[in-house]
């Protein structure tokens, strides 16, 4: 799928099954982090409580060849780039549409949230996935990351309930335990969905995506890796 140059065409056949069988008329883009990467969020309004709608709203027509919007600004600078589109059932929040990826080419922020995420150290996504991005491995752990593994089995709910999270990279086998994870590759380094440990961090009544990096602690066989929790719009 093309980008162009004024009207962004929404071709597929689950996504307008899904726009007409929700009545949906308006739309908004929105520029996020999608584990690790960047794309673009298409949400759509929640209309029990959205009485008017500003500018950010994008209304939307059902033509025969598909769903036309007019392309929004932040794509504009990509026309000509070539993009997919994709529905996260399972991860995707309750008013999300698709999600807008690019295909030869990166899209750059604004972001979204108020994470202020940096793509250089290890962060964790809103869902649930732990990100080891490909500038801190080429400083800190090397290519034999690709056949290691995280353990979070230093963390408990005490240490959690104090706002930190550890984490340590495996060269080789960890301990048995819970919470270890294998890594799979990402276009901006590696990943693991860490579900378990989101659903201890949740319990414990706070947010997995608030805790930020602090600091790497070298060690023998491996690196452990400090998250802290930080607070909304710190």
């Amino acid at each position: 799928m093309e980008i162009r140059a004024r009207s962004f065409i929404i071709q597929d056949n689950s996504v307008i099954e899904f726009m007409q069988k929700n009545h949906i008329k308006h739309i908004r883009f929105i520029a996020d982090l999608n584990n690790g990467e960047a794309c673009i969020l298409v949400k759509f309004p929640d209309y029990s409580k959205e009485l008017t709608f500003g500018k950010q709203w994008m209304k939307v027509i059902y033509g025969k060849r598909g769903v036309y919007v007019r392309t929004p600004s932040i794509l504009k600078p990509y026309v000509g780039k070539n993009i997919r589109i994709y529905r996260d059932i399972i991860f995707g929040d309750q008013f999300e549409l698709f999600r807008v990826v690019p295909v030869d080419f990166e899209i750059k922020g604004p972001f979204s949230s108020n994470r202020r995420l940096s793509m250089n150290v290890p962060y964790f996504s809103k869902t649930a996935y732990c990100i080891i991005p490909r500038k801190y491995i080429l400083e800190h752990v090397g290519i034999e990351i690709f056949s290691s593994k995280l353990s979070f089995n230093r963390t408990d709910a005490l240490v959690i309930d104090s706002g930190y999270i550890f984490c340590r990279i495996f060269l080789n086998n960890p301990d048995n335990g819970m919470l270890i994870y294998t890594l799979s590759r990402c276009t901006n380094g590696v990943r693991a969905r860490v579900k378990k440990l989101s659903e201890i961090v949740s319990e414990a009544g706070k947010d997995l995506s608030n805790f930020q990096y602090e600091t790497t602690i070298h060690d023998s066989g491996y690196d452990l890796i400090v998250f802290k929790e930080v607070e909304l719009g710190s």
